[in-house]
């Protein structure tokens, strides 16, 4: 049987709050991310833990519905985030 929430559609952004879906410390990943940098480059570039970019990941992923970088990205250049 499956499970109900795995068949809810991943969310959307709401036309026109777009900009807001992203502190600057997110934007700040998600451009590194962009860029090809690893969770480790990432951390030491901006200075906080791997723990600290890892959490920023993981909640960017839930927030977007995706379970990939890669899919982030799209995600975020296809709603004008980047």
């Amino acid at each position: 049987m499956r499970d109900a929430r795995s068949a809810a559609p991943p969310p959307t952004i709401a036309p026109g709050r777009e900009r807001s879906r992203l502190s600057p410390r997110e934007r700040q990943i998600a451009v590194l991310v962009a860029q090809g940098f690893p969770t480790k480059a990432i951390a030491w570039r901006l200075g906080i833990s791997v723990w600290t970019v890892s959490t920023y990941l993981r909640r960017m992923f839930a927030r977007f519905g995706v379970q990939s970088r890669a899919a982030m990205i799209a995600r975020l250049f296809e709603h004008g985030l980047l």
